[in-house]
C-alpha cells in the first residue's frame, strides 16, 4: 500500500531545538493542553517528509514503523520531559530498549534508519553536558536545549512564543488593572 503525503509543511522554525532527537519529539505541538494539542505525525508520509526537511539522509519510514516513530517520540519527549523520578526512569527504560532494538541500523547502507539515528541522537543527548540545559519552551512546550552563556533562555523561538507569552502578560496586568 503507497504511503500517503505529508499533510503538513515543515518549515525551518520547526528545528529549534538544537538537537534532532527533541525535534523530532516536538512533532507533537502544544503537548502539556489536550485541547489544542496536535500530533503532526499521523502517518509515514508525515514522518519521513519531517525527516527531508531536517536534513536528514535516512532509510524511510513505512506502515509497520509507525508503532516504534511513536514509541520513539514519546520516550524521548517522557526522558528529556520529566523530573527525576520514577517515570524518568522508565522513560530511560524504554528509551535504552528502542535503542538497543534499532542500533544495527545505524550500520544500514547506504543510510541508516530514521529511528536508530534519532535514537542514538537522544542516547547521544543523554550523556552529553547539554543534557541539563534542556528545557521546555513556556509558550507551546516544546522541548530545546538551552546554549545561551548564563541559561536564561525561556522559550523555543523569543519571537514567537516570547511575544505570545509577553502579550498575554501584558493583557493578564491591564485587566487586573
Amino acid at each position: 500500500m503507497p504511503i500517503p503525503p505529508a499533510a503538513f509543511h515543515w518549515e525551518d522554525h520547526h528545528f529549534v531545538a538544537g538537537s534532532p532527537a527533541l525535534d523530532f519529539a516536538n512533532a507533537v505541538v502544544y503537548r502539556p493542553d489536550p485541547r489544542r494539542r496536535e500530533d503532526r505525525f499521523r502517518h509515514p508520509g508525515d514522518v519521513n517528509a519531517w525527516a527531508a526537511a531536517a536534513g536528514l539522509e535516512a532509510a524511510p519510514v513505512d506502515g509497520p514503523d509507525m508503532r516504534d516513530v511513536i514509541a520513539a517520540r514519546e520516550a524521548i519527549d517522557a526522558f528529556f520531559r520529566l523530573p527525576v523520578g520514577m517515570a524518568k526512569t522508565a522513560a530511560w527504560q524504554r528509551l535504552v530498549r528502542l535503542y538497543a532494538r534499532h542500533i544495527a541500523g545505524l550500520a544500514a547502507k547506504p543510510h541508516p534508519s530514521l529511528l536508530a539515528f534519532i535514537l542514538d541522537q537522544a542516547i547521544a543527548l543523554r550523556f552529553s553536558p547539554w543534557q541539563v540545559r534542556v528545557k521546555t519552551c513556556g509558550g507551546c512546550g516544546w522541548l530545546f536545549v538551552d546554549r545561551t552563556r548564563n541559561g536564561s533562555r525561556r522559550w523555543c523561538i523569543s519571537a514567537l512564543c516570547g511575544n505570545r507569552d509577553k502579550a498575554r502578560r501584558h493583557y493578564q496586568r491591564k485587566k487586573a488593572r
